[in-house]
């Protein structure tokens, strides 16, 4: 009788060892592809926020800015697709069976060009927008830039303060 009860502790043993690996490979998933995704949408929030921030102040501008984001649609959605198309073969090349590293980093080096290209793209936007602004316009601009940094080097300071403590 206490070798069938060693038994099934046995088994039910394995089986909470496979709960617990499935659980943690879930979990891990999952943290990596938060990391990656906050990654890849480092630059979210920068250029296009702040321009559109400021935008909402300046009524003035938002019709030249419409007329240039107009004008860049097309270069702007090229840019999207390719990123978009890089993140899917990332994605892909990371659950493919057998895993292969080098198209892992083959994948992730076409994120990253798809990243700067779009980043060119929202440079060359943001330039265009500020050539046309007057020159106040851009000194408020430049203000507007100074206190969005401010702000974030004090909530950055905050975040390293609390995480020290």
């Amino acid at each position: 009788m206490a070798r069938a009860d060693e038994g099934s502790q046995r088994r039910g043993g394995r089986w909470l060892l496979g709960l617990l690996l499935v659980v943690s490979v879930a979990l891990n998933a999952f943290l990596l592809a938060k990391m990656l995704g906050s990654q890849m949408h480092a630059d979210r929030g920068r250029g296009a926020g702040l321009m559109r921030s400021f935008l909402q102040d300046a009524p003035e501008l938002r019709e030249t800015a419409r007329a240039l984001r107009q004008e860049r649609r097309a270069a702007h959605r090229a840019a999207r697709r390719a990123l978009r198309d890089a993140r899917q073969e990332f994605r892909a090349a990371m659950v493919r069976e057998p895993f292969d590293t080098a198209a892992l980093e083959a994948a992730q080096a076409k994120v990253h060009a798809a990243r700067a290209e779009m980043g060119a793209v929202r440079l060359e936007a943001r330039a265009a927008l500020i050539a046309k602004m007057t020159p106040e316009q851009r000194a408020a601009f430049a203000q507007h830039m100074a206190e969005r940094e401010a702000r974030r080097a004090e909530r950055r300071a905050r975040r390293d303060r609390e995480e020290s403590e």
